[in-house]
C-alpha cells in the first residue's frame, strides 16, 4: 500500500514495480506522469483523485490487475497525447466493467486511450 501526495506523480515513479498492489492518491494530485505505474502487474484499480487534471501516456500501461469500474474525475482535461502515434496509450490490458465519465467532462476522449482495455460483464 502506497499513499501519494504532492502536485504530481513523477514519470516512471513506480514503473515495473511487481509488488505494488494498492495506491491511494491524496486530493492534491493533479498529474500522473508518463509510465508512472507502467507494468505494475499487481496494482488494483485506484480511485483517481478528484483534482486530477492530466493522465500522461502509458501511465497505467500493462496493469493486468486493474478490474472494475474506472471513474474519470470531472476535472480531467487530458488523457495521453492525441498527437503521438496510436501506440502511446494510457490504459492497456486492463479489464474494466465500466468506464464512467462525468457529465461535466468536455475534453474528447480517444478510444485509443483505452486500446485493448476489455470491458467485462
Amino acid at each position: 500500500h502506497v499513499t501519494c501526495s504532492g502536485y504530481a506523480i513523477p514519470t516512471k515513479a513506480f514503473m515495473n514495480n511487481e509488488v505494488l498492489e494498492h495506491i491511494v492518491f491524496a486530493d492534491d494530485i493533479f498529474v500522473i506522469g508518463e509510465s508512472a505505474f507502467r507494468n505494475c502487474t499487481k496494482l488494483a484499480l485506484p480511485q483517481l483523485p478528484k483534482a486530477l487534471l492530466n493522465i500522461e501516456n502509458y501511465a497505467f500501461y500493462g496493469n493486468d490487475g486493474m478490474k472494475g469500474q474506472l471513474n474519470l474525475p470531472s476535472n480531467l482535461q487530458y488523457i495521453g497525447d492525441y498527437f503521438k502515434p496510436i501506440y502511446d496509450n494510457v490504459f492497456i490490458s486492463e479489464k474494466f466493467e465500466n468506464i464512467v465519465v462525468s457529465n461535466n467532462y468536455s475534453t474528447p476522449i480517444s478510444i485509443r486511450d483505452f486500446f485493448a482495455a476489455v470491458l467485462t460483464e
